[in-house]
Formats: structure tokens, sequence, C-alpha cells
């Protein structure tokens, strides 16, 4: 959608703020974060609908909306992978976020109904001043085996973002817009014992003479290295993680 529909959604959306209360759809996401360029399968049914197939590459991602019934809202979903699509996992999936890796089906909440109300109230206060322009963001995905805890510390040119530790499954993203002198995001990743392993790079650049609005550069940490994809494409090997020996040397006092 881009900027023009964008807003023309958001104006309407603020014209009935005032008479009515905003309620927000339920969702269901689908993130394929397999390893080996694993083809993820999905099928739902809900009560009333039957969703149809749905095939994911690595790092890609499906979703779907809808509001509650009054009568009760169930939608069940057989997902599948592996050779001719012998593994499945059957559950209800209804109002969830789940990622879906070699060892199984990880599931977290997203933003909730009360933020995202907030948001859309704080962006239509705005809309008769500006143009909405959807921010840039950098995502992390902690997608190593064993347990591994993961850490970041990014730096832009104006903000230090501190130390986050991840374990696995979890997301680690953060937002901005594109600044007129250059925008540069320069990250250290860690893991392993002692976090030795590292892989320092720079996450994300723009900005200058051409702004980018919407930007979205993913980056799933895994076991043999950081992958990357805008969202799009299936995630593809950038770095390697460069293992840190401790420094030895005796200290001369």
């Amino acid at each position: 959608m881009n900027n023009l529909y964008c807003s023309l959604f958001i104006i309407a959306l603020c014209v009935g703020l005032s008479n009515a209360v905003v309620k927000m759809k339920n969702s269901v996401h689908f993130m394929n974060s397999l390893g080996g360029n694993n083809v993820l399968k999905i099928h739902c049914i809900s009560d009333e609908d039957d969703l149809g197939y749905h095939l994911l590459k690595p790092g890609e991602i499906y979703e779907f909306s809808f509001y509650d019934s009054v009568m009760g809202t169930r939608i069940n979903c057989d997902v599948a992978q592996g050779i001719e699509f012998g593994f499945h996992a059957k559950f209800m999936a209804y109002k969830r976020w789940w990622s879906h890796r070699d060892d199984g089906i990880y599931f977290t909440h997203a933003m909730n109904n009360l933020y995202s109300s907030l948001f859309l109230i704080a962006l239509c206060l705005g809309l008769s001043n500006a143009v909405v322009k959807m921010k840039n963001s950098v995502h992390f995905m902690n997608s190593l085996g064993g347990n591994n805890v993961l850490k970041i510390h990014c730096l832009s040119d104006e903000d230090d973002l501190g130390y986050h530790l991840l374990k696995s499954g979890e997301v680690y993203d953060f937002s901005f817009y594109d600044s007129i002198f250059g925008t540069r995001i320069n990250c250290d990743l860690a893991q392993g014992i002692e976090f030795r392993f590292h892989a320092k790079f720079m996450a994300y650049k723009g900005g200058g003479l051409i702004l980018h609005y919407g930007k979205k550069n993913f980056w799933f940490c895994r076991d043999d290295g950081i992958y990357f994809t805008h969202g799009k494409q299936t995630p593809k090997l950038e770095y390697q993680w460069v293992y840190k020996v401790r420094d030895m040397t005796p200290s001369p006092y």
C-alpha cells in the first residue's frame, strides 16, 4: 500500500474515533524459521472457511486477520515440513504468533490491542499537519540451537542502543527515520561460552540524498552464521561467527 492510500485509510479511520471505539482485528502469523532451506506447508480451517494451503520458504511469513464471532471463533491449523512434508504439527492457532524451527513450533503474543489502539490514536493526531511515512526498522531473531543466548549491542550515528540478551526464539527490533546526513547502524552480536563467538557488521545503511521509508532489515542468527533478508526473499548467509580469543597477556602491575 503506498503512502497516499495508507494516509486515506488512516484519515477515514480517524474520522470515526470521536464516535466509536477502535476495534482491532485479531490476527494469526506464521514465520518459517526452519534451517536447510526447508519449505513449510500451512493449512488452516476456521469455523466457517477453509483458508487453503500456503507454502513458505525460509524467512517468509503468512498471516491473516479477522473479527471474533459471537458464536465463537476457532482456527485449527496443520503445518508440515521435511521430506515429502512428513513432519506435522496440528493445533488450534487462533490469536497466536507462531515461529517454526527445526525442533518445533514456538509461540509469542505480538503487540496487544490496547497499545495498537494508542498507536493509531497518536498517529491520527498528526495527520492534519503531516503525511504518514513509515519508519525503517531492524529486526534480530535468535534462531540458535542449544538454548544459546544471543547478546546484541548496536550503535547508530547518534545513539548507543545498549545491550540486549535474547533467549532462543526471542526477537529484538527497533525503528527510526533516515537522516538527511546519512544513517548507519553498526552492531556486535555475540553467543556461545562466555560470548566468545562474535559477528560485527553494519545492520542498516540509508539516508543522505535518498531517504527510505518502511525499509525492513531482518537478521536471523543461526549456529552457522548471520542470515539476512528484507522479508520477501529467502534469508541468505551474510556473516559467519568469529571466535574471539581471551587476552592472556599478564598485567605489568
